[in-house]
Protein backbone atom coordinates (compact mmCIF):
# COMPACT_ATOMS: atom_id res chain seq x y z
CA UNK A 1 0.00 0.00 0.00
CA UNK A 2 1.19 3.37 -0.72
CA UNK A 3 0.09 7.09 -0.71
CA UNK A 4 0.53 10.71 -0.82
CA UNK A 5 -0.71 14.04 0.59
CA UNK A 6 -0.90 17.64 0.40
CA UNK A 7 -1.87 20.18 3.27
CA UNK A 8 -2.51 23.52 2.16
CA UNK A 9 -2.81 26.89 4.31
CA UNK A 10 -3.70 24.56 7.40
CA UNK A 11 -6.96 23.77 5.66
CA UNK A 12 -7.52 21.69 2.70
CA UNK A 13 -6.20 17.76 2.50
CA UNK A 14 -5.91 16.35 -0.77
CA UNK A 15 -4.28 12.75 -1.22
CA UNK A 16 -4.55 9.26 -3.00
CA UNK A 17 -3.77 5.66 -1.77
CA UNK A 18 -3.50 2.66 -3.24
CA UNK A 19 -2.34 -0.77 -2.83
CA UNK A 20 -3.57 -4.58 -3.11
CA UNK A 21 -6.27 -6.30 -0.90
CA UNK A 22 -7.89 -9.68 -0.85
CA UNK A 23 -6.09 -10.72 -3.64
CA UNK A 24 -7.35 -7.53 -5.70
CA UNK A 25 -6.15 -4.07 -6.41
CA UNK A 26 -7.80 -0.73 -5.04
CA UNK A 27 -7.55 2.76 -5.51
CA UNK A 28 -8.75 5.87 -3.34
CA UNK A 29 -8.26 9.58 -4.18
CA UNK A 30 -10.02 12.46 -2.31
CA UNK A 31 -10.04 15.83 -0.94
CA UNK A 32 -11.06 17.95 2.25
CA UNK A 33 -11.53 21.40 2.73
CA UNK A 34 -11.89 22.12 6.32
CA UNK A 35 -14.09 25.45 6.21
CA UNK A 36 -14.54 26.23 9.73
CA UNK A 37 -18.99 25.16 10.86
CA UNK A 38 -19.07 23.90 7.02
CA UNK A 39 -16.59 21.27 6.36
CA UNK A 40 -16.94 19.28 2.52
CA UNK A 41 -15.02 16.64 1.22
CA UNK A 42 -15.00 14.71 -2.20
CA UNK A 43 -13.87 10.97 -3.03
CA UNK A 44 -13.50 8.47 -5.41
CA UNK A 45 -12.46 4.68 -4.88
CA UNK A 46 -11.98 1.77 -7.27
CA UNK A 47 -11.54 -1.58 -6.80
CA UNK A 48 -10.75 -4.56 -9.14
CA UNK A 49 -11.25 -7.91 -8.43
CA UNK A 50 -11.38 -7.95 -5.02
CA UNK A 51 -12.08 -10.86 -3.31
CA UNK A 52 -15.48 -10.66 -0.71
CA UNK A 53 -15.45 -11.25 2.73
CA UNK A 54 -16.85 -10.47 6.26
CA UNK A 55 -15.63 -7.35 6.31
CA UNK A 56 -16.83 -5.51 3.60
CA UNK A 57 -20.57 -5.38 5.44
CA UNK A 58 -21.17 -1.36 3.79
CA UNK A 59 -21.74 -3.62 0.79
CA UNK A 60 -24.92 -4.13 1.54
CA UNK A 61 -25.87 -0.59 1.95
CA UNK A 62 -25.09 -0.68 -2.08
CA UNK A 63 -26.55 -4.16 -3.60
CA UNK A 64 -29.68 -5.76 -1.66
CA UNK A 65 -28.42 -9.13 -3.09
CA UNK A 66 -25.99 -9.15 0.41
CA UNK A 67 -28.53 -8.00 2.70
CA UNK A 68 -29.34 -10.37 6.05
CA UNK A 69 -27.99 -10.68 9.30
CA UNK A 70 -25.65 -13.57 8.20
CA UNK A 71 -24.35 -12.90 4.61
CA UNK A 72 -22.21 -15.61 2.97
CA UNK A 73 -22.21 -13.70 -0.33
CA UNK A 74 -18.37 -14.92 -1.95
CA UNK A 75 -17.29 -13.54 -5.10
CA UNK A 76 -14.87 -11.05 -7.18
CA UNK A 77 -15.62 -7.23 -6.50
CA UNK A 78 -15.05 -4.52 -9.11
CA UNK A 79 -16.46 -1.39 -8.41
CA UNK A 80 -16.22 2.36 -9.34
CA UNK A 81 -17.18 4.87 -6.42
CA UNK A 82 -17.81 8.70 -6.26
CA UNK A 83 -19.17 10.68 -3.15
CA UNK A 84 -19.37 13.89 -2.14
CA UNK A 85 -21.23 16.08 0.71
CA UNK A 86 -20.85 18.82 3.42
CA UNK A 87 -21.60 19.38 7.19
CA UNK A 88 -20.04 18.73 10.51
CA UNK A 89 -22.67 16.32 11.85
CA UNK A 90 -24.24 12.92 10.82
CA UNK A 91 -27.65 14.90 9.80
CA UNK A 92 -26.34 17.55 7.76
CA UNK A 93 -23.75 15.01 5.71
CA UNK A 94 -27.08 12.55 5.55
CA UNK A 95 -28.20 15.71 3.79
CA UNK A 96 -25.81 16.85 1.43
CA UNK A 97 -24.51 13.59 0.48
CA UNK A 98 -24.61 12.70 -3.42
CA UNK A 99 -23.02 10.48 -5.52
CA UNK A 100 -23.14 7.57 -8.05
CA UNK A 101 -21.56 4.09 -8.51
CA UNK A 102 -20.90 0.67 -10.17
CA UNK A 103 -20.42 -2.58 -9.08
CA UNK A 104 -19.64 -5.59 -10.74
CA UNK A 105 -19.40 -8.91 -8.88
CA UNK A 106 -18.65 -11.99 -11.34
CA UNK A 107 -18.61 -14.51 -10.08
CA UNK A 108 -20.98 -14.56 -7.28
CA UNK A 109 -21.79 -17.54 -5.29
CA UNK A 110 -24.83 -16.92 -3.37
CA UNK A 111 -25.61 -20.69 -1.52
CA UNK A 112 -26.48 -20.16 2.09
CA UNK A 113 -27.23 -16.70 1.74
CA UNK A 114 -30.10 -15.26 4.03
CA UNK A 115 -31.47 -14.11 -0.04
CA UNK A 116 -32.17 -17.61 -1.39
CA UNK A 117 -32.89 -18.59 1.95
CA UNK A 118 -35.88 -15.71 2.48
CA UNK A 119 -36.90 -16.75 -1.29
CA UNK A 120 -37.41 -20.40 -0.51
CA UNK A 121 -39.78 -19.97 2.24
CA UNK A 122 -41.63 -17.84 -0.02
CA UNK A 123 -42.12 -20.77 -2.24
CA UNK A 124 -40.97 -19.04 -5.06
CA UNK A 125 -38.06 -21.30 -6.60
CA UNK A 126 -34.61 -20.38 -8.24
CA UNK A 127 -33.15 -22.30 -10.51
CA UNK A 128 -31.58 -24.98 -8.92
CA UNK A 129 -28.46 -26.25 -11.04
CA UNK A 130 -26.46 -23.87 -10.54
CA UNK A 131 -26.71 -21.04 -7.84
CA UNK A 132 -23.15 -19.48 -9.04
CA UNK A 133 -23.50 -16.08 -11.67
CA UNK A 134 -22.89 -12.63 -12.34
CA UNK A 135 -23.89 -9.57 -11.00
CA UNK A 136 -23.92 -5.68 -12.59
CA UNK A 137 -25.66 -2.56 -10.92
CA UNK A 138 -25.69 1.18 -11.24
CA UNK A 139 -27.09 3.29 -8.17
CA UNK A 140 -27.18 6.76 -7.50
CA UNK A 141 -26.97 8.56 -3.36
CA UNK A 142 -29.49 11.23 -2.72
CA UNK A 143 -31.42 12.38 -0.14
CA UNK A 144 -30.49 9.99 2.00
CA UNK A 145 -30.89 7.33 -0.03
CA UNK A 146 -29.21 4.85 -2.26
CA UNK A 147 -31.40 3.82 -5.37
CA UNK A 148 -30.87 1.27 -8.08
CA UNK A 149 -32.87 1.20 -11.03
CA UNK A 150 -31.68 -1.92 -12.46
CA UNK A 151 -29.73 -4.78 -10.85
CA UNK A 152 -29.21 -7.37 -13.30
CA UNK A 153 -28.37 -10.72 -11.53
CA UNK A 154 -27.63 -13.76 -13.98
CA UNK A 155 -28.07 -17.26 -12.34
CA UNK A 156 -28.20 -20.24 -14.43
CA UNK A 157 -28.78 -18.50 -17.34
CA UNK A 158 -31.89 -17.02 -15.64
CA UNK A 159 -31.93 -13.11 -16.42
CA UNK A 160 -33.00 -11.47 -12.41
CA UNK A 161 -33.31 -7.64 -12.27
CA UNK A 162 -34.36 -6.02 -8.90
CA UNK A 163 -34.83 -2.63 -8.52
CA UNK A 164 -35.28 -0.70 -5.38
CA UNK A 165 -33.66 1.73 -2.97
CA UNK A 166 -31.88 1.43 0.79
CA UNK A 167 -31.88 4.50 3.06
CA UNK A 168 -29.09 5.21 4.99
CA UNK A 169 -30.41 3.92 8.26
CA UNK A 170 -30.65 0.80 6.53
CA UNK A 171 -34.52 0.37 5.67
CA UNK A 172 -34.57 -1.23 2.04
CA UNK A 173 -37.52 -1.88 -0.10
CA UNK A 174 -37.18 -3.65 -3.97
CA UNK A 175 -38.78 -5.80 -6.07
CA UNK A 176 -37.78 -8.44 -8.00
CA UNK A 177 -38.19 -10.31 -10.91
CA UNK A 178 -37.48 -13.44 -13.06
CA UNK A 179 -36.94 -10.98 -16.46
CA UNK A 180 -39.31 -12.31 -19.41
CA UNK A 181 -40.55 -16.00 -17.46
CA UNK A 182 -44.42 -15.16 -18.36
CA UNK A 183 -43.47 -14.99 -21.72
CA UNK A 184 -41.83 -18.53 -21.34
CA UNK A 185 -44.26 -20.35 -19.84
CA UNK A 186 -46.35 -22.58 -22.14
CA UNK A 187 -50.04 -21.67 -22.78
CA UNK A 188 -51.30 -25.66 -21.15
CA UNK A 189 -48.87 -24.50 -18.04
CA UNK A 190 -50.47 -21.20 -18.25
CA UNK A 191 -54.01 -22.89 -17.96
CA UNK A 192 -52.88 -24.98 -15.07
CA UNK A 193 -51.70 -22.01 -13.03
CA UNK A 194 -54.98 -20.19 -14.05
CA UNK A 195 -57.16 -22.70 -12.77
CA UNK A 196 -55.03 -23.06 -9.37
CA UNK A 197 -55.60 -18.83 -9.05
CA UNK A 198 -52.05 -18.45 -9.38
CA UNK A 199 -50.92 -15.40 -11.55
CA UNK A 200 -47.51 -16.06 -13.76
CA UNK A 201 -46.71 -12.49 -13.28
CA UNK A 202 -46.75 -12.05 -9.79
CA UNK A 203 -44.91 -15.89 -9.28
CA UNK A 204 -42.15 -14.52 -10.82
CA UNK A 205 -42.11 -10.57 -8.59
CA UNK A 206 -41.12 -10.66 -5.25
CA UNK A 207 -40.77 -7.74 -2.66
CA UNK A 208 -37.40 -7.38 -0.96
CA UNK A 209 -37.80 -5.24 2.23
CA UNK A 210 -37.03 -4.70 5.94
CA UNK A 211 -33.63 -4.02 6.59
CA UNK A 212 -29.59 -4.77 5.81
CA UNK A 213 -30.01 -6.80 8.54
CA UNK A 214 -33.08 -8.75 8.59
CA UNK A 215 -34.35 -9.15 5.18
CA UNK A 216 -37.39 -10.36 4.39
CA UNK A 217 -38.95 -11.76 0.88
CA UNK A 218 -42.94 -11.90 -0.26
CA UNK A 219 -44.63 -12.58 -3.11
CA UNK A 220 -46.54 -9.37 -4.84
CA UNK A 221 -49.88 -9.15 -4.48
CA UNK A 222 -50.09 -11.44 -1.37
CA UNK A 223 -50.61 -9.73 1.83
CA UNK A 224 -48.91 -10.84 4.76
CA UNK A 225 -49.96 -14.47 6.59
CA UNK A 226 -52.04 -14.55 3.72
CA UNK A 227 -50.67 -18.42 2.00
CA UNK A 228 -51.50 -19.58 -1.55
CA UNK A 229 -55.09 -20.56 -2.52
CA UNK A 230 -53.97 -24.28 -2.89
CA UNK A 231 -52.62 -23.71 0.76
CA UNK A 232 -56.35 -24.89 1.72
CA UNK A 233 -56.88 -28.22 -0.06
CA UNK A 234 -53.05 -29.66 -0.30
CA UNK A 235 -51.51 -31.73 2.00
CA UNK A 236 -48.23 -31.42 3.29
CA UNK A 237 -47.10 -34.38 0.59
CA UNK A 238 -48.72 -32.42 -1.94
CA UNK A 239 -47.43 -29.08 -1.64
CA UNK A 240 -44.05 -30.25 -1.60
CA UNK A 241 -44.49 -31.89 -5.25
CA UNK A 242 -46.39 -28.76 -6.10
CA UNK A 243 -43.22 -26.98 -5.37
CA UNK A 244 -40.52 -29.52 -6.82
CA UNK A 245 -42.89 -28.99 -9.82
CA UNK A 246 -42.19 -25.36 -10.27
CA UNK A 247 -38.78 -25.76 -9.43
CA UNK A 248 -38.62 -27.61 -12.35
CA UNK A 249 -40.50 -25.96 -14.23
CA UNK A 250 -38.41 -23.24 -13.46
CA UNK A 251 -35.13 -24.41 -14.63
CA UNK A 252 -36.55 -25.43 -17.80
CA UNK A 253 -38.20 -21.76 -18.36
CA UNK A 254 -34.31 -20.26 -17.67
CA UNK A 255 -32.57 -22.46 -20.42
Amino acid sequence: MQGEGTWEEGKTITGTMSGDVNQGAFQFSGSLDRIPGRPSFEGQLWADRVVLDDGMAFLRYLVPVLAGATPRIQGDLTMELYLRGDGETRELLSQTLVGNGRILIDPIQLDGTELLSEVEKSSISLPTKSRVGSLRTDFTVKDARITTSKLALNLAKTPIIISGWTDFDGRLDYRMGLEGLAERVPARAKKLLAELELDVDALSSLRLNGTVDDLKVSVLGRGAGIGSPVDDFLTPPDKQKLKLLGRKLSDKFSR
